[in-house]
């Protein structure tokens, strides 16, 4: 039961971040548009192709080594690869696969918490 309980926090950590990571992308995309609809062009135009190519629609083996490299760009690979691994491996946080996927999720949430206070400082003192 005991290492039941340490997988199920596994699971609960990993989506928990992955969560506060879309939102953070979401603020981003306000913080650059000016009215709603610009929001939700930029908005689906970043979302779709982050869900796609990050492995949580289509999974990374069945992508060409290009699409590949874009991919380890995006914000979402590594957090899918980890909460990949705690649920069909059985993994926990000692791992470094699980580990830095929670790592680099903190990391998108802080920078994209930092580009857009950056951008609202901008449009703030330019107009």
């Amino acid at each position: 039961i005991k290492m039941r309980c340490f997988y199920l926090a596994n699971i609960f950590t990993d989506s928990y971040w992955m969560s506060f990571c879309f939102l953070y992308s979401g603020l981003v995309v306000s913080s650059l548009c000016d009215e709603e609809t610009s929001a939700i062009h930029l908005a689906l135009g970043s979302f779709y192709p982050n869900l796609l190519l990050s492995g949580v629609l289509w999974p990374m083996e069945g992508m060409s080594v290009y699409l590949r490299y874009i991919a380890y760009f995006l914000p979402q690979t590594y957090a899918v690869e980890s909460l990949r691994n705690v649920f069909a491996r059985g993994w926990g946080i000692e791992r470094p696969e699980v580990y830095w996927g929670i790592v680099i999720s903190w990391g998108w949430i802080f920078a994209m918490l930092a580009f857009s206070l950056i951008v609202v400082r901008i449009r703030k003192y330019t107009g």
